[in-house]
């Protein structure tokens, strides 16, 4: 999902909640889910895919089913996506991993798009935020930093004690 494009899903109580995973598949049944086994909404409930159809979702999240025999056939047009830009609403983390909007009245329900487009990348993963050799590197120099700082207040400590026995009065 591009920028701060989340998607709605109905988590396990039946609210809607939002996420920004974007690994969907047409189950057994014919619904779309994650593959966290979420339930994807579109714009009117529910997406399902009729059986043995080939699915293609735009960037603005239109999903088409076309038929793998008739190539030629046109596309049917299956739903959209429920995808919101959360750019200027604040979102806060349930209990279940999924977001929900801040403000107490859009709890569990769905809530105003802000202002950018909301748009989605098909055929790509979202990555990590973190460099993993970046982050290996400054924890390396943190316990070296470490290290430097206990030596210093072991040798202090060792000097602030030979100072106190030459002050003694044998």
């Amino acid at each position: 999902m591009n920028d701060q494009t989340v998607l709605g899903v109905q988590a396990n109580n039946g609210e809607i909640g939002f996420t920004r995973r974007g690994d969907l598949r047409v189950s057994a049944t014919g619904v779309i889910e994650n593959a966290a086994g979420q339930l994807v909404l579109g714009e009117a409930g529910p997406l399902t895919v009729p059986p043995g159809q080939l699915v293609t979702i735009s960037p603005d999240g239109t999903m088409f089913a076309s038929s793998p025999t008739e190539p030629e056939a046109p596309a049917v047009l299956i739903g959209k996506l429920m995808l919101r830009d959360a750019s200027e609403t604040n979102l806060i983390r349930r209990e279940d991993g999924l977001f929900e909007p801040l403000e107490l009245e859009f709890r569990g329900t769905d809530f105003p798009s802000g202002p950018k487009a909301a748009s989605i990348q098909s055929g790509v993963l979202e990555g990590s935020n973190v460099n993993p050799v970046e982050a290996m590197i400054k924890m390396m120099d943190f316990s070296r930093s470490f290290e430097a700082q206990i030596k210093m207040i072991k040798e202090a400590r060792s000097i602030d004690e030979t100072g106190s026995t030459m002050m003694r009065i044998p």
